[in-house]
């Protein structure tokens, strides 16, 4: 993947969002740990309920690297739970 893809996606990401997934992004947020970033995305299921998924990774970038991975190659896992807070 390119720098000129994801950074792409991290200008609309709703749109990749839109045709990956087929629902709408209802927001992404960050929490900086001690070493690590923590990227929340928040998006519908397909029964229309509220969820969310949780990634990890070194860096602000890589976090939007890899959600970019996941919506387009699926090749990367990215695990879904209910949205308690939704």
């Amino acid at each position: 993947m390119s720098p000129s893809q994801v950074n792409g996606f991290m200008q609309e990401p709703n749109k990749i969002f839109l045709l990956e997934v087929g629902q709408p992004l209802r927001g992404i947020t960050f929490k900086w740990k001690e070493t690590t970033v923590l990227m929340v995305v928040k998006t519908y299921s397909k029964q229309k309920k509220p969820i969310v998924g949780f990634i990890e990774c070194d860096t602000y970038y890589a976090c939007w690297e890899y959600l970019y991975e996941y919506l387009t190659k699926m090749r990367v896992p990215l695990k879904w739970r209910e949205d308690q807070w939704g």
